[in-house]
């Protein structure tokens, strides 16, 4: 029987064929359109937060500074000029702490191994049980804040990320944040937590594209 045919002996199931696949159309273009209306609300939200952070961001940084000024005996000044080269430089942790069962585990592993010996040093300096002792004074106890806080911003928004090109994460801030986040598993012997942390991946893949990408990986 030819599709002609049918239709003329069967006008009412044509009609509610075409009926059902219209409204399927209708629902489908719907849900395209509902989806990429809340991925552009959720992309709004992330920048908005994004931006709040600011004077997080910058009195994390100019702690860090100061810290790793004392740490390599010079002067702020000099410090502020070399800090986020040599954190780029040195890179993302590497074994790749990110999914593996314990933290801990994986640090008490594979810390000897890692050749960025200099920028490990002075991640544990950051947590040092001497630092620690001050945590109670309001700019050592800010930059702890301020870790947190920056940590929970990309572990929230880290997903978001991959559809939205408004925002291109500071590598330098992924990587140090990498590396403090396994000084303060170290320092507090941590065995529970796990490497399942978003901004962990996150971090890894965008120093594998900057690396790539970038002369730092040459020096």
């Amino acid at each position: 029987m030819c599709i002609i045919d049918f239709i003329r002996n069967h006008p009412t199931d044509c009609i509610i064929a075409i009926a059902a696949s219209i409204q399927a159309g209708f629902a489908f273009a719907l849900w395209m359109v509902t989806k990429k209306v809340d991925q552009s609300n959720k992309s709004m939200n992330m920048i908005t937060e994004y931006y709040s952070l600011s004077k997080t961001r910058d009195s994390f940084w100019d702690f860090l500074t100061m810290l790793y000024g004392r740490f390599k005996k010079i002067e702020y000044d000099q410090a502020a000029n070399v800090i986020k080269y040599k954190i780029c430089s040195d890179g993302y942790p590497d074994p790749d702490p990110f999914k593996v069962h314990s933290l801990l585990a994986h640090i008490r592993k594979n810390e000897s191994k890692w050749e960025q010996l200099s920028i490990w040093q002075f991640a544990k300096s950051i947590v040092s049980s001497e630092l620690l002792e001050y945590q109670s004074e309001p700019h050592v106890r800010h930059v702890y804040e301020s870790f947190e806080k920056l940590v929970g911003f990309w572990n929230k928004w880290c997903i978001v990320l991959d559809f939205s090109k408004s925002i291109e994460p500071d590598i330098a801030e992924l990587i140090i944040l990498s590396w403090i986040e396994l000084a303060f598993v170290s320092a507090n012997e941590d065995k529970v937590k796990s490497g399942e942390q978003p901004f962990l991946k996150l971090a890894r893949d965008r120093y594998k594209h900057f690396k790539s990408n970038n002369p730092y990986n040459a020096l």
